[in-house]
């Protein structure tokens, strides 16, 4: 169960603060999630498949299609100066 010594230890860890009138009120959320968990451990699930996801998913996969958009001496004609092949930028470090 929950207890103060818990409660400080969680708040260490997850580096919380809490006034008095919080830690009170933590104490009482906290003890009511554990006691949920406990009703859950109360349903059998023997035969039931374990889910890995809530929703029901399928993948959509399509064949991969290669094929070229441009030619690279295409797009050397859009480069505003061209030397050797490469694109001529102004220079940048001095």
């Amino acid at each position: 169960m929950i207890n103060e010594d818990v409660l400080k230890k969680v708040c260490t860890l997850s580096r919380l603060r809490l006034l008095e009138a919080e830690s009170a009120e933590m104490l009482d959320q906290m003890s009511r999630i554990i006691a949920h968990f406990d009703k859950l451990k109360e349903v059998s699930t023997e035969g039931v498949e374990p889910l890995y996801t809530a929703v029901e998913m399928k993948n959509v996969w399509r064949e991969d299609e290669v094929f070229q958009l441009t030619t690279p001496k295409s797009l050397m004609k859009l480069a505003p100066d061209e030397q050797e092949g490469q694109v001529k930028v102004p220079q940048v470090v001095k």
